[in-house]
């Protein structure tokens, strides 16, 4: 619903309306992790208005995130702390394509009286107003965010997918820390041909064709590729042990390895030659579990698929 064209019987905090002076309730939603299950998303409250604040620490007023998806159906409240920041975990599978958050502050007791030093007395003089619990007192705009966006992140700064209009196979290259290779520009870089990456690009782009497709390219694009970078470091970490020559090739320093060890050590692995984990379980660790992901985008699209009536059915 419009927020822009709802009316409230008594003063409300938004942006879409003068009921306060020199007010502001707002969020600001970063993406945390993720991991087999579920999204992590952080989100800090920013509210400048002390009468509000009052109701909150004194208990009469409480602040909600309120999840939607339009795709599943669902419809999930949190409740948020305002001197905090806040980490909600959303379940993988109850989500699709993009996700709503919207935040507001409602009262949790019946108020006969409600006044605040901050209403616009241009609007209200000295007016009071009867507040019922549940009533809402503030509400911000709302957000929505893109989950492939979120879910990409986790390759950030690793992969980079582009094409050349030469070559007839997929091709992957590795930056090395002396920079040799100006095609890999500091990252792995997967070039696929131009027809295969045209193809990419509608998967990626077009609304009705990326819904239940984006895990499952990464699964088959991205995740062969990380698992053979952290194969190379892997065997540059051990040449290291060894004595005798200086290594030839470096990928240590470079952007793509410094992101992969980063990306282990955010999840708990230390060390790559210690942590009992193959190349592929590191990979599919670093992306959140893309395979498990990937089955359940395909297994979405076989049901989608089964549905639609088979040309000549009728005939």
């Amino acid at each position: 619903m419009d927020k822009k064209s709802i009316d409230f019987p008594h003063p409300v905090l938004t942006e879409y309306s003068n009921d306060f002076n020199d007010s502001l309730f707002s969020i600001s939603i970063n993406y945390d992790k993720a991991d087999a299950k579920n999204i992590y998303l952080k989100i800090e409250v920013e509210l400048q208005c002390d009468g509000i604040k009052d109701m909150l620490s004194c208990g009469k007023a409480d602040i909600f995130a309120r999840i939607t998806c339009n795709r599943t159906f669902l419809r999930k409240v949190y409740k948020l702390e305002y001197a905090n920041v806040n980490t909600i975990s959303i379940p993988k599978q109850e989500v699709c394509d993009e996700i709503d958050i919207e935040c507001f502050i409602t009262a949790t007791d019946d108020n006969d009286s409600y006044r605040l030093e901050e209403f616009n007395h241009n609007y209200f003089g000295d007016a009071t107003f009867k507040l019922k619990k549940g009533d809402m007192v503030a509400s911000e705009p709302g957000h929505k965010i893109k989950l492939d966006t979120i879910l990409e992140k986790n390759a950030s700064g690793v992969v980079i997918i582009t094409y050349d209009r030469d070559i007839s196979y997929a091709q992957v290259n590795f930056a090395t820390k002396d920079g040799s290779n100006t095609k890999t520009l500091d990252y792995i870089t997967i070039i696929l041909p131009e027809k295969e990456y045209l193809s990419y690009q509608e998967l990626r782009n077009k609304r009705y064709l990326k819904v239940g497709t984006v895990r499952f390219m990464q699964a088959s694009i991205v995740l062969p590729a990380i698992v053979e970078g952290l194969g190379k470091l892997r065997y540059e970490e051990e040449y290291e042990e060894e004595p005798g020559d200086e290594i030839p090739v470096q990928y240590n320093g470079t952007i793509w390895a410094d992101s992969i060890y980063k990306a282990l050590k955010e999840r708990g692995i230390e060390d790559i030659l210690t942590c009992g984990k193959s190349d592929y379980e590191l990979a599919n660790l670093i992306l959140g579990n893309v395979v498990g992901d990937a089955i359940s985008e395909l297994l979405y699209k076989a049901k989608e698929f089964s549905t639609v009536r088979w040309e000549g059915d009728d005939e």
